[in-house]
């Protein structure tokens, strides 16, 4: 389970919770905050099964290949219709010019 976390003051947060009880030392943490992730304004700190997931999952590169990647059988259709479509426009013009000159 992910959770939300704080860098903080130690001397500071500590000092309130602990009061009197016991000494402080100095230098900076992470504290743990029951904050839903979404509202998050420190650090994520994620378990290890969401971190193999966020890994294994689709990259950014990978979802530009899908969307916006070369299609060889896309490509191939194109070409394959504009040549066909040539050859038919150029043949028909052809038979044209012949009936008008007769």
């Amino acid at each position: 389970m992910s959770v939300c976390a704080q860098i903080t003051n130690l001397t500071a947060d500590l000092s309130d919770s602990v009061g009197s009880a016991g000494p402080v030392t100095g230098g900076q943490g992470l504290l743990l905050s029951n904050t839903p992730l979404d509202e998050c304004t420190g650090l994520i700190l994620l378990s290890a099964d969401d971190y193999t997931k966020l890994m294994l999952g689709p990259t950014l590169s990978s979802l530009f290949d899908q969307y916006f990647g070369f299609d060889p059988q896309l490509f191939e259709y194109i070409v394959g219709s504009t040549i066909v479509a040539y050859i038919l426009g150029h043949s028909v013009g052809a038979i044209v010019k012949l009936m008008r000159s007769t």
